[in-house]
């Protein structure tokens, strides 16, 4: 069973095509109605792997702040640690750490590394163990492929692991006595050795130059390799370069040359669009990351299996893979610092969950790299370079960056044991695999992912799910890849009843470009606490960002009965013509369904059905209903099931316009036409979230009224005319402004099929017309009386022509501005809070209030609805 599945009803597609310079295009897509992710507890999928959350240190090269400092991690004068960062290693869940680290590694004598007197690689050998044991990690070391030969890998094997007791089992210098010598007399027992570090890479630029081997020339040594370091640690676990980007011929050869003399693959990814420096920085980092997070899923998944595949060929075995190499690609000169960003976080994030995948057999997986350097995702608060000459032990400040926290959310919010779950989201496809692989390597790629890859579809939301080695926890990751939306899910827990008191922290910064590089808490982790209601509930996942959730286990739960409703329970703003749905009990042949609006459920009209779902019709506007599902079996004496009370409230308004159905500006333009100085444009948030009020997108008025006729205006003729059915009392609108908008008064008008036409000025509380209020940068709701429009030219209500919006009295010359309108509804009422001097319904306290009181004084003087208009009205209104 597969740690995610993937479910979609809903589908929509945004398509990744090239064009201009080249740069990929996305589409909006709309969200499903429904997200739902189900959660089965007792559905174990094995032990978490540990080790996927390793790291890079490095300690290479003439540099000093690496050969000496490791980054930072070391101090060579004192021969100590940096506690500061161990401390923040251990925070991360460091299991495994890698040394001496990527391409420095081809120019490496670790017998350089050793003993004393050294004025280079001060952070050599010792020291890097010392580091690692501090922070409990276990050790991949990498072995020079260009540098020495197979018997200096070996002696490095007998320094590390071999007891100090004379038996010198390479020969020549007795290792072990050497690292006793230097302080060490216990064997490190390192279990884990790689044979160089990507050899099929482009070394020219070294010196002395390196030649770079043909697969089978690689293959061929690395078996030189192996023997030798078998032969002094037979226990010792020897890794083959197995993955070259781009390059079949390098997987195949190598494995078929290595056959079953290999403990593990090599892979190293590095995600990000495969397009020049130029296209790059002409994307949309929205666009950027949608092609980076969609990435893995295809490309990473399908070489995994691949390479398993290979292996179990060749070897005769599965042999696990070692990723000991993963970041964002991005890595060229004029690069925006895209590897240091939230986005690139939310990638690592989501290789963590591809690793932990039981089918992909990952061994481990390195970060590169942890600590200052070029990518480490922690450096010193007050320079890069800070660490080199600070005066040790005094305090050194260090900044997480974005990277950081998805590890160290990981290992404090996440469990011991994969648990099943199911995903049923939107998606989006990467349609040209150019944009995720190199050109050489695209047609090998595509026929990959027809044999491994299922489902091409990217969704939305990931969610990697376990539970406590007790059982007494339950832990969701969830991602969510949408650049601009919220995605409200439904969150169903299957086997146990969970605890009402839930915990959440979510990491976010204002846009999935954001870093830490200037401000250390642009980029952070949010707390928040929940309440669960039932074995479901619902969850908001902010765009762009991973959630961790805490969940206590309660006790069992029934099996046999009814579970995961749909519409969730205690759901609020349910679409009316909603069906019921539900996820049946494990032994039910039929369900029966009790609905209506009784609160006392059971005695609501009741139906069989055979099917787990019941449609109920279009329901009434703002009403409770209440429902239950007793699962039945008549062969079964435990038969019947009661179900669960579950209850929703369905939407209490009908929707105008809220612009959520508009492909564009010019579509937009379509519906609504621009009169006088206004013109129109579909805003969709990407430039400023804040210009939507829900949803994703929006209208953009701009005006000016500089002019004649001194007036800029929208109208559209309603989709229906009629605006008295269900009830509806009030038209509402949203809007919000610029604070630099010239002061503009603001109408609405109505006109019915009979060209009658009643106009609404925008008033503040005081009922004084106010032109500023499209200064305002907060949304805000204007509530319109529909009878108003009634009162002023007798519009008919019931067959309204034309709805428009006017910035502007025509008459007096004006300025100009930008204002944003959004979720144009029609409301039954809608009281936010309920006014006890509100005597006609319309959520305001005003002269209407005071007329109804007066009519009603034909009938015995009501002095107690006086008093109490008064206290609200008359009071502050009349006699301030």
């Amino acid at each position: 069973m597969n740690t995610t599945r993937f479910l979609h009803k809903y589908i929509v597609v945004a398509i990744i095509t090239v064009s201009g310079l080249c740069c990929p295009q996305i589409s909006n897509a709309a969200l499903p109605d429904v997200n739902v992710i189900k959660v089965y507890y007792n559905q174990e999928l094995g032990q978490i792997n540990k080790l996927v959350s390793g790291n890079n240190f490095i300690g290479y090269g003439t540099r000093v702040n690496i050969m000496n400092n490791g980054a930072g991690i070391w101090d060579p004068n004192r021969k100590e640690s940096v506690t500061e960062v161990i401390d923040l290693a251990i925070a991360t869940g460091t299991s495994i750490v890698r040394f001496p680290g990527g391409c420095g590694t081809h120019l490496y004598n670790w017998k350089n590394a050793i003993g004393p007197g050294r004025t280079e690689y001060q952070y050599g050998i010792d020291e890097f163990m010392t580091t690692a044991n501090e922070i409990g990690a276990e050790v991949v070391m990498t072995v020079s492929y260009y540098t020495g030969n197979e018997n200096d890998a070996a002696d490095l094997v007998e320094y590390l692991n071999t007891p100090n007791d004379g038996s010198n089992p390479n020969g020549g210098t007795d290792w072990a006595a050497t690292r006793a010598s230097n302080g060490h007399p216990a064997p490190y027992n390192v279990k884990y050795f790689e044979v160089g570090n990507e050899t099929w890479g482009s070394h020219a630029d070294y010196i002395p130059p390196i030649t770079n081997p043909t697969p089978g020339q690689y293959a061929t040594r690395y078996l030189l390799y192996y023997d030798a370091m078998k032969a002094v640690d037979a226990n010792s676990n020897i890794g083959v370069v197995s993955y070259a980007p781009g390059w079949k011929g390098w997987r195949e050869t190598v494995a078929t040359t290595a056959g079953n003399k290999v403990d593990f693959g090599i892979y190293h990814t590095y995600p990000s669009p495969k397009v020049s420096e130029a296209e790059l920085l002409a994307m949309d980092p929205n666009e950027i990351y949608r092609i980076t997070l969609g990435s893995p899923v295809l490309k990473d998944e399908a070489y995994i299996q691949e390479l398993l595949r290979l292996s179990r060929v060749n070897a005769g075995r599965d042999v696990p893979l070692a990723v000991t190499e993963y970041n964002g690609g991005f890595a060229r000169p004029k690069d925006p610092a895209y590897r240091h960003c939230l986005g690139t976080a939310l990638l690592n994030a989501e290789m963590l969950r591809i690793f932990m995948k039981p089918k992909h057999q990952i061994l481990m997986g390195n970060y590169w790299q942890f600590s200052n350097s070029y990518w480490g995702m922690v450096r010193t608060t007050e320079d890069l370079f800070a660490y080199v000459d600070h005066n040790y032990p005094d305090p050194i400040e260090y900044t997480n960056r974005p990277n950081y926290y998805p590890y160290e959310m990981y290992n404090d919010h996440f469990g011991d044991v994969l648990i099943d779950v199911e995903v049923d989201t939107s998606f989006y496809e990467i349609k040209d695999l150019n944009l995720i692989e190199y050109s050489g390597g695209v047609a090998d790629l595509e026929g990959l992912i027809a044999n491994y890859i299922e489902d091409t579809n990217i969704y939305y939301l990931t969610v990697n799910a376990s539970k406590s080695q007790d059982g007494s926890k339950v832990y969701l990751m969830v991602i969510n890849k949408n650049m601009y939306d919220n995605i409200t899910a439904t969150i169903a827990l299957r086997d146990f009843v969970p605890a009402e008191q839930a915990e959440a922290w979510v990491l976010n910064g204002p846009s999935v470009d954001a870093t830490n590089e200037d401000d250390p808490n642009n980029v952070k982790v949010v707390y928040k606490s929940f309440k669960i209601n039932g074995n479901s509930f619902e969850f908001t996942f902010e765009p762009h960002s991973l959630t961790a959730m805490e969940i206590t286990y309660n006790g069992p739960v029934d099996l046999g009965r009814a579970w995961a409703p749909s519409p969730d329970d205690g759901a609020t703003d349910v679409d009316r013509d909603v069906g019921l749905s539900w996820e049946p009990g494990d032994w039910a042949a039929s369900h029966d369904v009790y609905f209506g609006t009784n609160p006392d459920v059971t005695n609501n009209p009741n139906e069989v059905t055979v099917e787990p779902n019941y449609p109920v019709g279009t329901l009434d506007l703002g009403q409770s209903y209440y429902w239950q599902v007793d699962e039945v079996n008549d062969s079964d004496t435990n038969s019947p099931w009661p179900g669960y009370p579950w209850n929703f409230t369905t939407i209490d308004y009908l929707v105008v316009d809220d612009f959520e159905a508009y492909a564009n500006s010019a579509d937009l333009r379509n519906t609504w036409t621009n009169q006088g100085g206004a013109t129109l444009y579909l805003e969709t948030g990407a430039v400023d979230p804040n210009k939507v009020h829900s949803d994703s997108q929006s209208m953009n008025m701009d005006y000016g009224n500089t002019s004649n006729p001194y007036r800029s205006a929208a109208w559209r003729a309603p989709n229906d005319p009629n605006w008295t059915r269900d009830g509806v009392k009030a038209l509402y609108l949203w809007f919000v402004g610029n604070a630099t908008n010239d002061s503009t008064q603001m109408y609405v008008e109505l006109e019915d099929a009979n060209a009658n036409t009643a106009e609404i000025v925008y008033t503040d509380t005081n009922g004084i017309p106010d032109a500023n209020a499209i200064q305002l940068e907060d949304w805000t709701v204007w509530r319109i009386e529909l009878q108003d429009f009634v009162d002023a030219n007798n519009v008919d209500l019931a067959n309204v022509a034309k709805l428009t919006i006017s910035l502007g009295d025509g008459v007096t010359p004006g300025g100009s501005g930008d204002v944003w309108f959004d979720d144009i509804r029609l409301y039954v009422s809608r009281c936010l809070v309920a006014l006890d001097a509100d005597f006609n319904g319309d959520c305001l306290i005003d002269l209407k209030d005071f007329a109804g009181l007066a009519q009603s004084w034909r009938q015995p003087l009501n002095w107690a609805e006086l008093a109490v208009l008064a206290e609200y009205w008359l009071v502050p209104q009349l006699w301030p």
